[in-house]
């Protein structure tokens, strides 16, 4: 009877980890194939936090969504639609409700196929990064952000119109 139940919860265990590994490889082949399309319609937005700002963990909204929980030494990256974004920085600070991510913000205009790289300065002001301070920065080894989820809705991007005349055949 032991040998018995064994027997079943071991092939019960081989069929689910079976199923799941066949969708996981399922789900990453469609989902590279879709991050290959798109990727020449999106911007890329990589925003690090140097080691050298220290503090308790500075969240990242862009568009009044919250983004990232960045620790020092860590960046976070999202790919948005090509268009002006507001991107805020603030402290992580439960009681003011988070009301912090409807402020302004700093404006940015991104462009498709692109990828923009900032930091977060001092006073939580978000700096965009010259290619010798990138470089600097993620010589470092930041840390990638991964251990909270972004709220940033992930809609699609308005592609422009295309004026397609309907061809008919005749026989003229």
């Amino acid at each position: 009877m032991k040998t018995f139940k064994l027997c079943v919860i071991l092939s019960i265990f081989l069929l689910s980890s079976s199923f799941l590994s066949a969708q996981t490889e399922s789900g990453n082949n469609s989902s590279n194939k879709n991050e290959t399309q798109s990727t020449k319609l999106l911007s890329s937005i990589i925003i690090i936090r140097p080691a050298n700002i220290q503090g308790k963990a500075i969240n990242i909204y862009i568009d009044g969504e919250y983004v990232s929980s960045l620790l020092p030494g860590s960046y976070t990256q999202e790919s948005v639609c090509p268009t002006t974004h507001r991107i805020k920085a603030a402290y992580t600070n439960i009681k003011t409700r988070y009301k912090e991510k409807q402020s302004a913000g700093q404006r940015v205009k991104l462009n498709a196929g692109k990828e923009y790289f900032y930091r977060v300065g001092n006073k939580l002001k978000i700096h965009p990064l010259s290619e010798n301070e990138r470089k600097a920065l993620f010589a470092k080894h930041p840390k990638e952000q991964t251990y909270t989820i972004s709220r940033l809705n992930k809609k699609r991007c308005s592609q422009p119109s295309r004026n397609i005349k309907n061809k008919s055949s005749r026989g003229d």
